[in-house]
């Protein structure tokens, strides 16, 4: 308990002597790093409103200082993300925002929003980067490459093979910014059912082998992997080319 009280002191202005009320609230706040978190809340709170807010929300979600504090800091800099990206005109002035009722509530709620407008966002990259390249000519052969056009391809193509370019966003995150190219690998016999799929790493313009992955993780076969450097082989003659410029 001296340990907490003292990192208030630290951070905040010396207001005079705490109830026993509060002092016994400020008790509850130990784990973690304290100081850094009451730092972060320096400038949203005076030192009486963090020791009563936390205190009721500790209790209400029954959870440490250290929860409470990550929830409410990841909540305002939810806000002023909707501010900055013209999403919304939130005013941190009003206490209805600045300090709502349940903050794990109104944490989870606003990440939801934020997480399917950027989900959509980033759909409509993954569009665009799909018309150019689309352009690239393919291989020779039974076989052929898919390029997705959404996120919800990428969780599709995930739950058919059992693998992970469903759920692990780096792969559509990827695609949405360039810096790979992800796509399904069919049978031009079967195009509608899925098969192996391939990621490439892009960089400088160049196109290397990441990974290629089956039903539940299986690794490509010869013919598959075959295919996989015919096709790399046409998307570093088209960034060579500039065609995608």
């Amino acid at each position: 308990m001296v340990a907490t009280i003292k990192a208030f002191k630290e951070v905040f202005e010396d207001k005079g002597t705490y109830s026993p009320k509060q002092l016994e609230a400020m008790s509850t706040f130990g784990g973690g790093d304290i100081s850094r978190r009451l730092r972060s809340l320096y400038n949203l709170m005076t030192s009486t409103k963090c020791i009563n807010y936390f205190a009721k929300q500790i209790e209400l979600n029954e959870v440490g200082f250290t929860t409470a504090a990550d929830w409410y800091i990841d909540y305002v800099d939810a806000m002023r993300y909707m501010n900055r990206a013209q999403i919304d005109d939130i005013d941190l002035d009003q206490s209805y925002f600045r300090f709502p009722k349940n903050i794990k509530e109104a944490h989870d709620r606003l990440e939801a929003q934020i997480t399917g407008i950027k989900e959509k966002r980033k759909s409509a990259d993954i569009k665009e980067r799909a018309e150019e390249y689309k352009k690239i000519p393919q291989p020779a052969g039974p076989l052929k490459a898919i390029i997705p056009e959404s996120v919800e391809e990428f969780m599709n193509e995930g739950a058919a093979l059992h693998h992970c370019v469903g759920w692990n966003t780096v792969y559509r995150s990827g695609q949405a910014d360039g810096s790979m190219l992800t796509y399904f690998i069919r049978k031009k016999k079967e195009p509608e059912k899925p098969f192996f799929t391939a990621t490439y790493t892009i960089r400088n313009g160049v196109a290397s082998f990441r990974e290629s992955y089956g039903q539940q993780h299986k690794l490509p076969t010869k013919e598959v992997m075959a295919f996989i450097d015919a096709f790399m082989d046409k998307v570093n003659a088209f960034y060579q080319e500039g065609a995608h410029a």
